[in-house]
């Protein structure tokens, strides 16, 4: 988990390493004190079971914006079906960080936390996570 960068009042996290739903929890729990964080999640399918996580998502998330990928194309319907979520799909990395800025209030914690391996766009978790950076950086 890498703080990236406060904008606003709004604050950036990067934890691009996180590829499974147990370790993007990890990370939304670490950040949250009360439904204050905005998740930028999404990517490769590789065959986890995100019932638990989807579970604990409305105590600690405002809105999710997805991004790409054949988990997130698995699992939309099962996220967009969370009470009390407002979930956005977005196609780069680069919108989803604009639109996850949008929708942050003064105190909010923006977290990438992938929650699936890095494929097709994204050749590599490290490229996705530097994607990230650069788009918050150029907020």
């Amino acid at each position: 988990l890498e703080f990236v960068k406060k904008v606003r009042g709004v604050e950036f996290y990067n934890d691009t390493m996180s590829m499974t739903p147990e370790a993007t929890l990890a990370g939304v729990c670490a950040l949250s004190t009360g439904k204050n964080v905005v998740l930028i999640f999404g990517g490769a399918d590789v065959g986890h079971e995100y019932r638990m996580l989807f579970a604990e998502l409305p105590e600690h998330v405002r809105a999710v914006v997805d991004i790409p990928g054949s988990g997130t194309m698995r699992q939309r319907l099962s996220l967009r079906e969370i009470k009390d979520l407002k979930v956005y799909s977005k196609p780069t990395i680069e919108e989803a960080v604009l639109t996850a800025f949008e929708h942050a209030e003064k105190g909010d914690r923006v977290l990438f936390s992938p929650g699936f391996a890095a494929g097709g766009v994204d050749g590599s978790r490290v490229e996705r996570g530097e994607r990230f950076v650069r788009a918050v950086r150029g907020l």
